[in-house]
Formats: C-alpha cells, sequence, structure tokens
C-alpha cells in the first residue's frame, strides 16, 4: 500500500496521540472515517469506517421503488378491469323492455324505475297518436273533397282516396314532389303564393269536370311546416253561371 504518514489523522496521532479524519468518494457516493492512535512503542494505528451517503441510500432505492411502483401500477390496472366488468355486467344484461323485472344491484332502482316510466309515457303517446292517425284516416276518408297535405318541401305527405282519381295517382305518391302528380303551371304558381302569403285559389279541368283547387299554408310557432290542398267540384256552379251569362245576355238582346 501506499504511505499514510501524511494524512491528517496520523499526523495528529503522532502529535497528540490521537487524530480523526473523513473523506468523501465522489465515484462510490461514500463517506470514510478514520481514527488514528498511537501505539506505546510509537507506531500509530488507524481504523477506518465507511458509511454510504443520503444520494446513495436514495439512488440505490430508486429501483426497488420502481419496481414497487410498476407492480402497484399493474396490479391497480388489473383490479380497476375487474371491479369495472362486475359494475358494467348487470348493466349491460338489463332489459329495457320490462325495466321493473331486472335483477340489478340497488343502485340501479331509480334509474329503472325512470326508464319505465318513461316507457309508460311513450307507449301513451304512440297509442294516442295511433288513436288520432286512425281517426283523422277516417275522416279524410269519408271526405267527398280531395284532399293533399304537403311538408315543408312541397312533397306529399298524405292524400285522401278523393282526390287519387283526380290527379290520376295514389298511395305511391306519397314522399314525392306535388309537382310530380300535378304539373299544371297556373297550380304551381298558386301553390307558391299559398306557401309565400298563406293562402291562393285557382280553377283546374279534370277529366272534363271543374274543380277548385284552395291551397294554405300551416303553420307552427311562426314557421312554415307544410301545405293543405283542398279540391272542390265546382261543375254545377260553373254551369250555373254560364246559364246566368247567357240568360243575361239574351235579355239585354
Amino acid at each position: 500500500m501506499e504511505n499514510h504518514g501524511d494524512r491528517k489523522e496520523i499526523q495528529d496521532a503522532l502529535r497528540s496521540g490521537e487524530g480523526t479524519g473523513h473523506r468523501y468518494s465522489y465515484t462510490l457516493g461514500e463517506k470514510t472515517l478514520y481514527y488514528a492512535e498511537r501505539l506505546g512503542d510509537g507506531t500509530v494505528l488507524r481504523m477506518s469506517v465507511s458509511r454510504a451517503t443520503v444520494g446513495k441510500l436514495l439512488v440505490g432505492m430508486v429501483q426497488p421503488i420502481f419496481v414497487v411502483l410498476l407492480v402497484a401500477i399493474l396490479l391497480s390496472a388489473f383490479l380497476a378491469k375487474k371491479v369495472a366488468g362486475r359494475i358494467i355486467e348487470p348493466v349491460n344484461q338489463l332489459n329495457l323492455e320490462h325495466p321493473l323485472e331486472n335483477e340489478a344491484y340497488e343502485e340501479l332502482a331509480p334509474l329503472l324505475e325512470r326508464i319505465n316510466k318513461q316507457h309508460q309515457e311513450i307507449s301513451q303517446t304512440v297509442a294516442e297518436l295511433k288513436k288520432r292517425k286512425n281517426e283523422f284516416a277516417q275522416i279524410i276518408s269519408s271526405m267527398k273533397e280531395g284532399l293533399v297535405l304537403l311538408n315543408d318541401r312541397e312533397c306529399v305527405i298524405s292524400i285522401n282516396p278523393a282526390a287519387e282519381p283526380i290527379f290520376e295517382t295514389g298511395p305511391e305518391c306519397i314522399g314525392k314532389d306535388f309537382i310530380t302528380i300535378e304539373r299544371n303551371y297556373d297550380v304551381q304558381n298558386a301553390l307558391l303564393e299559398a306557401y309565400k302569403n298563406g293562402h291562393s285559389e285557382v280553377g283546374a279541368l279534370y277529366h272534363e269536370v271543374e274543380y277548385q283547387l284552395d291551397f294554405s299554408r300551416i303553420e307552427s310557432d311562426g314557421e312554415t311546416i307544410g301545405a293543405v290542398v283542398l279540391a272542390f267540384d265546382v261543375t254545377e256552379q260553373a254551369n250555373l253561371k254560364r246559364i246566368q251569362k247567357r240568360t243575361e245576355k239574351e235579355e239585354k238582346k
């Protein structure tokens, strides 16, 4: 070994009988303490002890901390998946058509009751709408006048039996533009006027029968949602007017 006689602790021991010193190793991250004592024969006994510094302890703890953290994350993910599966499974198996027949945990009871109540309300609404639809269908079916309902895009959404022979069409026209079943220029202008101003009327001849077509705009909350077309057979009235005109001319003569 190299001569350590020049070390501080040994020099102090030679002078006063004992000495201490310390050194720090940046490479090992350790601090070494030295104690030297002069013996009776004039020699010096030196002892040393090394201890790890706070930095080395922290560095040494990084790996086990990382391992523990990794295990904790994996375990948490596994447990979270298991718990989530147990929570979601009863929800995925719910029978929403019959909410109150489900056997789920207690916390879902208020939700199932609300779903059941909404189902009842929807069923009542649908039943009421069907009833009104049937009543409406019966009313328009019994009408002698032709009736056509249009939406806001001038497409047919309903036509009664009396209107079908007038416009030479049938239920297949539902969903189509009104112009596909009636191409008369005057009729089309009257329809546009009704959408714009609220109402219009025009005369038209179908199969040697004179009709008066009344167009009325349908509104809801200030917005146009469609129009209704009524076709009246006015042949008799038109003939009476023509007879009256001829009579008046003959009387003038």
